[in-house]
């Protein structure tokens, strides 16, 4: 490290340094208002890193271990929890932009280190200060940053062993890769990396070589390894449960190079099937790159080891990124995933151009006019590429986050109608078990663990629903809340596709989310079958949707069902109106009901019981009608019917 900074001018560790308290500036300024974005993993860290404080160890938000992220970064907030006596929530973003700006200065010693011309090595470090990779991760409490800074180390570190070779070199090289695997489980690629460059890119005796490579990997392996043990002996598993992907090979592939190239183009330029393209054509020059470097075709090569390095590193991280994610689940490959290698990517592009700038310098069949010319044209395109274009959208990045925020830490969800009647009716809760479509939001606003609503789990989920009927919920009282904001989290059960299996009365409807109270089916003997029914009028079949449940359907006054049910029983109708107002009416036997099912909610549902009368022996006539409006000018009546149940049990005593 030390040599990397004495062998650089003082001007460019100036430039580095003031580069570094930019970027740290810039990020304190964006989180200023509304503090580090908060997604669903940020929850667990922070929630891991106040029970680390409070001396519980890694517990996480559900008061489980922390399996599914390593340690090291809940353990460096819980220490500044510690130590300063500052709450995880406000300490993130102070941590993310100092580590920004260390991973600036760090990079900028290694373009200026590993690159012959001092402006591709400015123009390298000034993008990374406007990269779209690095704002994003360093706008939310997430491990992608700290994890991104040891990376940094790692390059610096394993460019200075290929130099030396020697143990002195080895020692800091072996920390840094240690550190990055206990930060995020991804840098176990990294210790491959090191090996196979220690073992074949580098010449020496074979002895020499094992000797180095077992002592490098007893040191990085060995903190994750009992972090992996621990994990094994707490839960049975090594990284936490993991469910199978829901992504293709193909299209992790795809997401991979689209989000590469979206670093330095325009998404208007790489939309469609061009990007794969033009993925295919960087790869062929990569590996085309590196059989000439191998020659060392007109003698141009300088620093071989870092090009070899970063190529190590960029081509282990995304394959083993694409191959783990068509297997298991992860969020789709974006930013967030890729961010790691975006300075690696970024030096082998500046590598090339700087090698092609030696080339046409050394080049006696051009003219000096047409030398400048192509300079002119790769100093132009690097500008376009890597600073312009990142620098207008991270503008915007952060102009949003300063102003909105971002994740559960932005405006939208501190004013969310859902929360803050949550907030005001604590009392509703006091009670009852709360399943919701997003557990981490209620320990985020109020320090609480809720359960989470049932998983669409095989490839069956109406067989699956189905199993759940008289199962779930367990609890006597139950309630759902279901976030608007969250619905995107398709794995989960819809409020409409429970309906079918379960009693499910809304509580309330706010315009970001609805509350429902929810509890097991009553026994019962008889369900009418609604695709059977005898009817008259328009009623009609509507089959399940992909977000919603099996229903009949009617708008037309008069319209009518007819079928009969045992004496002594109650009879549970589940009847709603969508978008506008509804009225039925329901004769049994020979009393007549009328149900007002008008609502200003666009879904809102209700089980209605009705005594029947008479014997079990005896058949009692039931019928039910689709009543007029009162108002005659009002819109059409919309009457939807989900079940239609026969209880054992008769309200009459």
């Amino acid at each position: 490290m030390l040599n990397y900074i004495q062998n650089i001018d003082f001007r460019y560790k100036f430039f580095l340094v003031i580069i570094g308290l930019t970027g740290t500036g810039i990020i304190l300024f964006a989180t200023s208002n509304y503090g580090a974005g908060i997604s669903p993993d940020s929850v667990g860290y922070i929630a891991t890193a106040r029970n680390f404080a409070h001396g519980f160890g890694f517990i996480d938000h559900n008061d489980l271990p922390l399996v599914v992220q390593p340690p090291l970064y809940p353990a460096i907030l819980g220490i500044i929890d510690l130590v300063f006596g500052i709450d995880p929530l406000y300490s993130a973003n102070i941590i993310n932009a100092v580590f920004l700006g260390l991973i600036l200065f760090l990079s900028g010693l290694f373009f200026f280190q590993n690159l012959s011309d001092p402006f591709l090595a400015l123009i390298g470090t000034m993008s990374l200060l406007v990269s779209i990779y690095l704002h994003t991760v360093s706008l939310y409490a997430w491990s992608e940053i700290p994890f991104i800074f040891f990376i940094h180390l790692y390059f610096i570190f394993i460019s200075n062993y290929l130099a030396n070779r020697n143990i002195k070199s080895l020692t800091p090289l072996s920390l840094s890769v240690a550190l990055a695997c206990i930060t995020r489980y991804v840098g176990i690629v990294l210790i491959f990396t090191v090996i196979i460059s220690v073992l074949i890119a580098q010449k020496g005796a074979l002895k020499i070589k094992l000797f180095h490579a077992s002592i490098f990997a007893f040191i990085s392996i060995m903190p994750i390894s009992f972090w992996i043990w621990r994990n094994y002996y707490l839960t049975g598993t090594i990284f936490g449960p993991r469910d199978p992907s829901g992504y293709s090979l193909y299209e992790n592939i795809y997401y991979a190079f689209n989000t590469i190239l979206g670093w330095y183009f325009p998404s208007q330029i790489i939309n469609g099937y061009v990007n794969l393209f033009v993925s295919i054509l960087m790869i062929v020059f990569f590996v085309a790159l590196g059989l000439f470097l191998k020659n060392n075709k007109f003698g141009l090569i300088k620093k071989p080891n870092s090009f070899v390095a970063a190529s190590f590193v960029v081509i282990s991280y995304v394959v083993f990124l694409i191959v783990t994610s068509s297997v298991v689940h992860y969020d789709r490959i974006d930013n967030r995933l890729l961010s790691p290698i975006a300075m690696p990517t970024t030096f082998l592009l500046l590598y090339f151009i700087d090698l092609l700038s030696r080339f046409v310098k050394q080049s006696r069949n051009r003219s000096q006019y047409s030398v400048r010319l192509i300079k002119l044209s790769i100093i132009a395109g690097i500008i376009l590429c890597f600073l312009i274009h990142p620098a207008s959208v991270i503008y915007v990045l952060d102009k949003n986050h300063f102003l909105y925020g971002s994740g559960y830490s932005a405006r939208s969800w501190k004013f969310s109608q859902t929360i803050q009647y949550i907030r005001e009716k604590k009392n509703i809760f006091d009670d009852c078990t709360i399943y919701s479509n997003d557990a981490e939001v209620f320990y985020f606003y109020f320090m609480r663990n809720v359960k989470l609503i049932p998983i669409k789990k095989g490839t069956d989920f109406v067989a699956y629903l189905q199993s759940l009927k008289g199962v779930f919920p367990q609890e006597n009282k139950a309630c759902i809340v279901w976030f608007n904001q969250m619905a995107w989290r398709t794995f989960f059960f819809t409020p409409n596709e429970l309906m079918s299996i379960t009693n499910l009365e809304q509580v309330i409807y706010l315009n970001d989310g609805t509350i429902y109270f929810i509890s097991k089916l009553p026994p019962y003997y008889d369900e009418i079958d609604l695709k059977r029914v005898r009817s008259t009028g328009n009623w009609e079949w509507r089959p399940r949707a992909a977000e919603d449940v099996d229903y009949l359907f009617a708008n037309t006054p008069g319209a009518s069902l007819f079928f009969e049910v045992d004496g002594g029983s109650t009879l549970a109708i589940t009847a709603l109106c969508h978008d506008w107002s509804g009225k039925i009416s329901v004769k049994v036997g020979e009393v007549v009901h009328l149900i007002n099912l008008y609502s200003p909610d666009f879904h809102p549902q209700c089980v209605y019981n009705f005594a029947v009368p008479g014997k079990k022996t005896e058949r009692v006539p039931v019928v039910i009608k689709v009543e007029a409006e009162h108002d005659p000018a009002s819109h059409s009546t919309e009457v939807f019917i989900n079940r239609i149940l026969v209880l054992e049990n008769s309200l009459i005593p």
